[in-house]
């Protein structure tokens, strides 16, 4: 398994980290990643120290270990602008300013999530996919599959 896969594992569900799944459900959907990291660029924030504490519920569910990069907004986005630059640069996913999606997007960064969410393999099937502000559901992929 390549990290392109796990990628696309963690990706969905980091990001719907409140997606209601089961123990049972979970297990089975993401066993092939158990053990599987994934590394996550968010900013140093109260926020998402909140998301910190559901890390090892997702982790339970999943078996996919997430790291996490945490840095100042002006130092994560010099450093999120590198890595996803590089082919393969050191962040799997991130999170972004909304101020700074439009270079994101110019540059090719960034993809859209509908694919994922829609990946029967990967999402909820009984989450409603409407939740997601569909101009805010874009993701990183270090290995862009399609222009946006």
């Amino acid at each position: 398994m390549n990290r392109r896969d796990t990628l696309k594992a963690g990706a969905i569900t980091v990001f719907g980290a409140a997606f209601p799944f089961s123990g049972v459900q979970a297990q089975n959907r993401f066993a092939k990643y158990a053990g599987k990291t994934v590394v996550f660029s968010v900013p140093a924030h109260p926020h998402y120290d909140a998301m910190m504490k559901i890390l090892p519920q997702f982790t339970k569910e999943t078996g996919i270990k997430v790291e996490t990069d945490k840095l100042a907004m002006g130092r994560m986005k010099e450093k999120q602008l590198l890595e996803m630059s590089k082919p393969s640069g050191d962040f799997d996913l991130g999170c972004y300013v909304v101020m700074w999606k439009g270079e994101y997007v110019a540059k090719n960064l960034i993809q859209p999530l509908d694919p994922f969410l829609q990946n029967a393999a990967l999402a909820d099937p009984a989450y409603d996919i409407k939740d997601i502000v569909p101009i805010l559901s874009l993701i990183h992929i270090s290995e862009p599959t399609r222009p946006y």
